[in-house]
């Protein structure tokens, strides 16, 4: 069970588990790679079918998903002798 958190106004509410890439993906029944090209506008995904991209973008808003964004690691740079 998830947990429970009160808010001020006494009613409870219970945090909705999110949906990742590989979940929405397994239920669109595509692969990992192909939910990716499309969600990131790859230029690669323009061999995919317009229908699987809006199918795509569909469940995206459905399930409100929004991609995890890393920061990017910078490699050190080289010290002046």
């Amino acid at each position: 069970m998830g947990k429970k958190q009160s808010k001020a106004n006494g009613t409870v509410r219970v945090p909705r588990k999110t949906m990742n890439l590989k979940k929405l993906a397994e239920h669109l029944d595509l692969s990992p790679a192909t939910f990716s090209l499309v969600i990131n506008r790859s230029s690669v995904a323009d061999s995919i079918p317009q229908e699987t991209k809006d199918r795509v973008f569909a469940a995206a808003r459905k399930f409100k998903y929004r991609p995890i964004s890393l920061p990017v690691r910078c490699a050190p740079s080289a010290a002046s002798p």
